[in-house]
């Protein structure tokens, strides 16, 4: 399972779920996908603490500042 952002709310997509996702967009072409990823080019920002950041890693994409850290 990975985390993923659903209708607006966070929530996990399982497996299934990301493969039947996979089969849409081959289907699309490009203009469609844009239409589709409207509206979806927002930072949500959270804090966390050292321990929950660890946990959390694999799951998060680095943006801004911790995107040019060295790890």
């Amino acid at each position: 399972m990975t985390v993923a952002e659903v209708g607006g709310r966070l929530g996990i997509t399982r497996a299934s779920e990301k493969s039947r996702l996979k089969s849409r967009l081959r289907e699309l072409d490009a203009d469609a996908v844009s239409v589709l990823a409207r509206n979806k080019d927002k930072t949500h920002r959270y804090r966390a603490t050292l321990d929950g950041l660890a946990a959390l890693n694999d799951h998060l994409i680095p943006s801004g500042a911790s995107a040019m850290r060295e790890e």
